[in-house]
């Protein structure tokens, strides 16, 4: 798969007409899936019942872009991000880049100016805490995707906090003892709850 995505060997051909098709385990699946076609349409010509023929090799065509997401701090990529670097260019979205989903949040959804207010404070709150109080990087900052799962919970803020935002929050502190990372969420919980009363 990384090479058929890969920009420099996209398409069925290189640009010295060198095949970048790529033979797969499941060659001879879209073989037979061909031919029960073929059966089923007896009065169609095989070029109506076949519209791509990958029986010869997969590859991704040059019109398909690939846009992929992922967390940088996620270990369970670790070993693939310099793979992916490797092979595509990368665009950083900050913490503060994505409150703008929290404005764009719908109103038939139930966002309100109000909530959409208190759902940015408390995320500006609980990032500054995660950084300047529990030192960790600016790769750690909760983004607004979190946030929209307001709505989730009725605009409960308690509801966001123990149902989507502790558990991620903990998951950050694994390893440490148990009392540390107690007091280290309640530095984070209080700075979440203060972001509705600045």
């Amino acid at each position: 798969m990384f090479f058929s995505i890969d920009p420099g060997y996209r398409g069925e051909v290189d640009k010295d007409g060198i095949s970048n098709r790529v033979k797969t385990q499941y060659q001879n699946l879209i073989e037979k899936k061909n031919v029960n076609e073929q059966e089923q349409h007896v009065n169609k010509p095989a070029k109506e019942t076949i519209h791509e023929d990958y029986s010869k090799g997969f590859y991704v065509p040059n019109n398909v872009f690939v846009i992929g997401t992922m967390n940088d701090i996620d270990r369970s990529v670790e070993s693939m991000d310099f793979a992916f670097r490797r092979r595509f260019a990368f665009h950083e979205v900050t913490a503060v880049d994505s409150e703008a989903m929290i404005y764009s949040a719908k109103d038939e959804d139930g966002w309100t100016p109000d909530y959409r207010q208190d759902a940015v404070d408390r995320m500006e709150s609980l990032n500054k805490a995660i950084t300047n109080k529990c030192d960790l990087p600016e790769q750690y900052q909760i983004g607004g995707a979190y946030f929209l799962k307001y709505k989730d919970v009725q605009f409960n803020p308690d509801s966001l906090w123990n149902e989507y935002l502790r558990g991620t929050l903990y998951e950050y502190f694994r390893g440490l003892p148990s009392k540390e990372i107690e007091d280290k969420l309640k530095i984070l919980k209080d700075a979440y709850d203060k972001g509705s009363d600045d």
